[in-house]
């Protein structure tokens, strides 16, 4: 089934056993055509896909109202990819991975040289995650790319923590929603309670590891106190 054939934007996951290779299938052709996708992660949906689609890359902006100058974060394998994206990482940040990857900690790390220009920020970095939504994994698995996942909603507004509210944000252009219930139901291991009963919970911690120490750049689900304690 061709992926603009899809008689809704909104796709149940994980499908039937009897439609998986389908799926698999229109997943796979969607992120090779550079399709805009919305799927849960361990704090919210996010909105992205083929994170070397250089037109994935200009629609999510679009898409977002996004200011052009604020990077996107992409998510990923940590194993598999991280050496093909960053260029150096510190011995406090490859801790911080062994205790808290897969999960929400968003690490900001210098780009190797060569990479494509649209995926380093201005000033050379990207923003890495290792997810532990198994949403996010399966795409990671279907598709063997790293994947843009910013947040699924308009710049400045609420992110979104149901498929429903990612389409009453974006009513047109996103090519499938992989709906899976709360967003966040994925989190684990984050020192904080995430369950859905939150209205508004934290987004991931966002730390730069980019010169001689880290920096908190946005709180989030993990506290900054438990990442420096996994430093002593």
């Amino acid at each position: 089934m061709p992926v603009n054939e899809l008689a809704s934007p909104l796709q149940w996951f994980p499908p039937p056993a009897s439609q998986a290779a389908l799926v698999e299938q229109t997943l796979r052709d969607a992120l090779t055509q550079g399709l805009p996708l919305a799927f849960p992660t361990e704090t919210y949906y996010a909105l992205g896909g083929n994170a070397l689609s250089a037109d994935l890359t200009a629609q999510v902006y679009r898409l977002k109202s996004r200011p052009p100058d604020k990077a996107l974060p992409l998510l990923i394998h940590g194993p598999t990819m991280l050496d093909d994206l960053a260029a150096e990482i510190s011995p406090e940040a490859q801790r911080l991975m062994e205790r808290f990857w897969p999960g929400p900690l968003t690490l900001v790390l210098p780009a190797r040289r060569g990479l494509p220009p649209h995926l380093a920020g201005p000033e050379g970095t990207l923003a890495l995650r290792w997810s532990s939504s198994p949403v996010v994994e399966y795409l990671l698995a279907v598709g063997k790319v790293p994947l843009v996942g910013t947040s699924a909603n308009l710049s400045g507004e609420p992110p979104a923590l149901t498929a429903e509210e990612v389409i009453r944000a974006f009513p047109q252009g996103l090519a499938m929603v992989l709906a899976m219930g709360m967003a966040n139901v994925f989190a684990k291991g984050t020192g904080q309670d995430l369950t859905p009963s939150q209205a508004f919970p934290p987004p991931s911690t966002l730390v730069s590891a980019v010169g001689p120490s880290l920096q908190l750049l946005r709180p989030g689900a993990i506290p900054w106190e438990a990442l420096l304690a996994a430093l002593d």
